[in-house]
């Protein structure tokens, strides 16, 4: 009985709020636009929040899941993976349940009607079984398709195999032309399938182990993932590989002197770059919406000393102090509602806005959407938001003098109570909202890509020391052989070191994903990669420019 009461007193004290705020309607439709744009753009942010650095990530147990780095003695930098040393990782296991290793590599389609050129990637085997997916057609690849004089063989994505091949389910007549050699497709990727680090790719084919080829020894250009037996820790997956890597030093002082290894889970490796800058975010557009709390709150207490006359009438009748308290609690909450209804539609937009437009290292953003937490949120967001502002002018509300007010006939609260109330609410609100470009100051000097992500040179050149060569070296390189790609712009730079005069800019970045900046005179530049290596050499407008990006 007691319960049935007390939901009685909610809607009657719900419906009279209704009928005051119709009274009202300037004062309410403002209030709604603020609380809808306060509330949208928050959900917005914690959206992402949960679907990049909350949610786990879509593979099967992937707290297990980590990458392997290799790294110089003093642990100051991570790089990708030579072949030679992902076998030995492999064969020696180290905790590890299963190893298997990426490399970006392109592929001249032909043979079809349209050929065309596609950024595939080489995969060794065990790949979609580390990460607990089945082929939505066919098969995966076998260790034997790794060596030489294997079968060549490749693996399509579920969108290529619609558009490009028909969508046959029989594969056994499927043949893909991959840089003018034949090849059997023998399985189909699920759809939606993406390789952490490296995104969607239309075509994997093996990952050469051939020990004859120099680059197994020298080129460091795979990504190395590994998943952890049951029950291995990752600091003791992580001692044991880098034992292995040790011993590897001694049996290969040619290609292994000072190279160790360094295990990261797979989720921090992930959103390392973002997560400082997401959760900075989502704090400002938090303070934002106190900020527009306190607004409100303003305009609430002007409400309240216009209805003053109101509460001292309904007070002399016998009304207790809590149910004046709950009367403009009501009005609160039920613009919070609303005001959270509108957000979400909103965040419903905002949403939509980020997975188009976010930024090329953002990571995960495929799978930011609204799910039940979010929609949880934005309910515990509109009902706080409806106490945060309308508890102070309930309080204040409740402690008319009924005496002076009947007397006088005059507004008490409308005086230095309120007002006193009021300034410290705009005081309040100048203090966050100076602080918050401090906030994207400091935030942005920390956006660039980790340190051990690129290595900056400055020399002085003449204009007339770019030879046609060295232009030509830079323009023949291959930026799907990172390694190679900085080898040959080193030679390029070592013919530059000597020079007096001139300066040029060379930068070389690596990594999983991130951005990097380069700075020519008083002008700076900001170019996004994503697993790939990224150079910009930069000399001034009086000396020939040579430029290769690939994002």
């Amino acid at each position: 009985m007691r319960w049935r009461e007390m939901l009685d007193t909610v809607v009657q004290a719900l419906r009279h709020g209704l009928r005051r705020l119709a009274k009202k309607p300037r004062f309410t439709v403002v209030t709604m636009l603020i609380l809808a744009l306060g509330i949208g753009a928050t959900s917005t942010l914690f959206t992402v929040v949960h679907s990049v650095l909350l949610s786990p990530l879509p593979f099967e147990e992937p707290e297990e899941l980590v990458f392997a780095w290799e790294t110089r003695q003093d642990g100051s930098a991570i790089s990708p993976v030579s072949p030679l040393n992902f076998t030995e990782w492999r064969a020696a296991g180290a905790g590890f349940l299963n190893m298997a290793a990426v490399r970006q590599w392109p592929h001249n389609v032909t043979g079809g009607d349209v050929p065309e050129r596609v950024t595939g990637a080489q995969v060794s085997s065990g790949l979609l079984s580390l990460f607990g997916v089945v082929p939505f057609v066919g098969r995966e690849f076998t260790p034997e398709e790794e060596h030489p004089g294997a079968d060549r063989v490749c693996l399509v994505s579920h969108g290529f195999w619609l558009r490009r091949l028909g969508g046959s389910r029989d594969l056994t007549s499927l043949r893909l032309v991959l840089n003018g050699e034949s090849h059997a497709v023998v399985g189909v990727l699920p759809d939606g399938f993406t390789i952490p680090g490296f995104g969607p790719r239309p075509i994997l084919t093996p990952l050469p182990l051939d020990t004859d080829d120099p680059g197994f020894w020298s080129n460091h250009n795979a990504q190395v993932f590994g998943r952890l037996e049951d029950d291995v820790p990752l600091e003791r997956a992580g001692r044991e590989l880098g034992a292995i890597a040790a011993r590897l030093q001694t049996t290969y002082p040619d290609w292994n002197d000072g190279i160790e290894a360094r295990v990261v889970s797979a989720r921090d490796q992930i959103v390392q770059g973002s997560r400082q800058a997401i959760w900075i975010l989502f704090g400002s557009v938090a303070f934002v919406l106190l900020i527009a709390c306190a607004n409100i709150a303003s305009l609430f207490l002007a409400r309240c000393a216009e209805a003053e006359r109101e509460m001292a009438v309904r007070t002399a009748l016998g009304a207790h102090r809590s149910r004046i308290i709950r009367l403009v609690l009501s009005e609160a909450v039920i613009l919070g509602a609303a005001g959270g209804l509108l957000g979400l539609w909103l965040c419903l937009f905002g949403v939509d806005a980020i997975r188009r437009w976010a930024p090329s290292g953002m990571p995960r953003v495929a799978e930011v959407s609204v799910s039940l937490p979010v929609l949880v949120f934005v309910l515990a967001a509109s009902v706080g938001t409806g106490l945060l502002f309308g508890l102070l002018p309930a309080l204040r509300a409740s402690k008319v003098n009924v005496q002076h007010m009947l007397k006088e006939g005059g507004r008490a609260l409308g005086t230095g109570g309120m007002h006193r109330i009021q300034r410290a609410l705009v005081v309040s609100e100048v203090a966050v909202t100076d602080a918050l470009p401090e906030v994207f100051i400091d935030q942005r000097q920390d956006m660039d890509v980790a340190r051990e992500f690129y290595v900056v040179a400055h020399t002085r050149l003449p204009a007339a020391t770019l030879t046609e060569p060295m232009r030509e070296a830079v323009r023949d390189v291959d930026p799907d052989q990172p390694v190679a790609w900085v080898q040959t712009l080193n030679s390029t730079y070592s013919a530059m070191v000597a020079q007096p005069r001139f300066t040029a800019l060379l930068v070389a970045a690596f990594g999983f994903s991130g951005d990097f900046s380069t700075a020519r005179g008083a002008r700076s530049e900001r170019r996004a990669f994503d697993g790939r290596a990224a150079v910009d050499l930069g000399c001034s407008e009086s000396t020939s420019k040579a430029s290769i990006f690939n994002a």
